[in-house]
């Protein structure tokens, strides 16, 4: 099975996205206070809030240590778009990394 980090704000839903994911993916699943200390896995999901932006210059330097050819999926909800409209989004989870 290949690894899969998920980077998440909550326990309770980076536990929800690793049920989900069970039997297709190992995971391993770190609050945003713990990257330093860890490296990403070849596929990782972030689900955070962008607009709590004291995380984010730590989120970028993790990930630029994710293995060659690793992808990075960025999960907003509804919720968290309305925060900060959807333009803002698309320009973030476009950006490389």
């Amino acid at each position: 099975m290949d690894p899969l980090s998920i980077v998440s704000d909550s326990r309770d839903r980076a536990g929800d996205i690793g049920r989900q994911l069970a039997g297709m993916f190992e995971t391993q699943s770190y609050a945003c206070r713990t990257l330093p200390r860890a490296k990403p896995a070849k596929y990782t999901i972030v689900d955070i809030d962008l607009t709590e932006s004291s995380h984010l210059t730590d989120l970028r330097l993790w990930l630029m240590h994710k293995p060659m050819g690793g992808r990075v999926i960025f999960a907003v909800g509804p919720e968290r778009v309305n925060d900060f409209g959807t333009p803002g989004v698309i320009s973030l989870v476009s950006k490389r990394v």
